[in-house]
């Protein structure tokens, strides 16, 4: 009697039959491999997101302290606030460094330092969250007060290295640039960098045309001109 012909699908899963048949323990070790993997990454994912919204729930509550000790009038109670956000702006870059709470609360304690006009302090913070952190939103916003902490500090050269590296960065990015721009072409006239400013404030005219800073633009380059 004549056998008939395996079709290809038919061959294909005789084949592998018989290649589980003979390799059982590599199928077992691969699906065991398999499972594992799928196990450990569900596992991790969970992990990350209980750090987060911890991390989150801590920068919160720091934020919340933070509100009051720029309203509290009694100084006794201003400095124990300050000392316990300081604290718990430590512990959560101690635990959390690498999260939106940690980068929450870099924000939170340049910002005490800003208020103090504590400027070096300011500074450092605003760029390490911004160096941290380049993709966050408040990235160019914390690199903006680092500049203006800079200039508070009488050190216009350093603002301006730090307009510089926005304008670098994140041109394309943020709507902050015609803020930065006519940032960059005030201090450069304070430097008496006059024919820089123009350019900068012709920057800001021609590409930014629609932006509220072209009203006092067009002041600076009438009297520079």
């Amino acid at each position: 009697m004549l056998k008939k012909e395996l079709t290809t699908k038919q061959k294909f899963l005789k084949q592998f039959s018989e290649f589980l048949q003979t390799n059982k323990t590599v199928a077992i070790i691969f699906l065991s491999a398999v499972i594992a993997f799928i196990i450990i990454f569900a596992v991790i994912s969970e992990i990350n997101k209980s750090i987060e919204e911890k991390s989150t729930g801590m920068a919160e509550l720091i934020q919340e302290d933070f509100d009051s000790w720029t309203k509290e009038g009694d100084e006794e109670m201003k400095s124990s606030l300050e000392s316990s956000i300081l604290e718990q702006v430590e512990a959560v870059l101690e635990k959390y460094p690498k999260t939106y709470g940690g980068q929450r609360v870099l924000f939170i304690r340049g910002n005490l330092y800003f208020n103090k006009e504590e400027w070096d302090s300011a500074h450092d913070d605003y760029l390490l969250l911004a160096e941290r952190f380049p993709k966050s939103y408040l990235a160019v916003v914390a690199l903006i007060n680092g500049a203006v902490s800079m200039e508070e500090s009488g050190r216009p050269e350093k603002a301006l290295e730090i307009y510089h590296s926005i304008l670098t960065t994140y041109r394309e990015e943020t709507p902050e640039i015609p803020r930065v721009l006519f940032a960059a072409g005030r201090i450069q006239e304070l430097l008496g960098e006059e024919d820089s400013a123009l350019d900068t404030y012709n920057d800001l005219l021609d590409n930014f045309s629609s932006s509220s800073w072209t009203n006092l633009v067009r002041n600076r380059i009438i009297y520079l001109e």
